[in-house]
């Protein structure tokens, strides 16, 4: 997986996470929606800080990552912005909770 669609994926994932915990507008639908405009800003904000990209690069080798971001279902959730499969994913959600993610959430805010 290239650098860059790593990175998209994981912005894709943080925005999913804050709709989920309702910090992104609802639709009315009955689910909150990730604007795609939203995920690209995020993206270009990871790959402009050397300090988030140190993180991100270093988590593309952690064999948790490399096996999450290799199944076909989370690859299909996170660009359908599927809320309930990633959350509902025991995977995805112990991803959360890897000091390198919460390291770049905090820098995020």
């Amino acid at each position: 997986m290239t650098k860059g669609r790593f990175v998209s994926y994981l912005a894709a994932g943080f925005l999913f996470v804050a709709a989920a915990a309702g910090a992104a507008p609802d639709t009315g639908s009955g689910a909150a929606e990730v604007d795609p405009g939203q995920v690209q800003e995020l993206q270009e904000r990871m790959q402009n800080d050397p300090a988030i990209m140190a993180l991100i690069l270093a988590m593309q080798n952690d064999p948790e990552m490399r096996s999450l971001l290799s199944d076909p279902a989370t690859l299909k959730a996170l660009e359908s912005g599927d809320l309930s499969s990633l959350i509902n994913d025991p995977r995805f959600r112990r991803l959360l909770d890897n000091p390198a993610v919460k390291e770049i959430e905090r820098k995020l805010r």
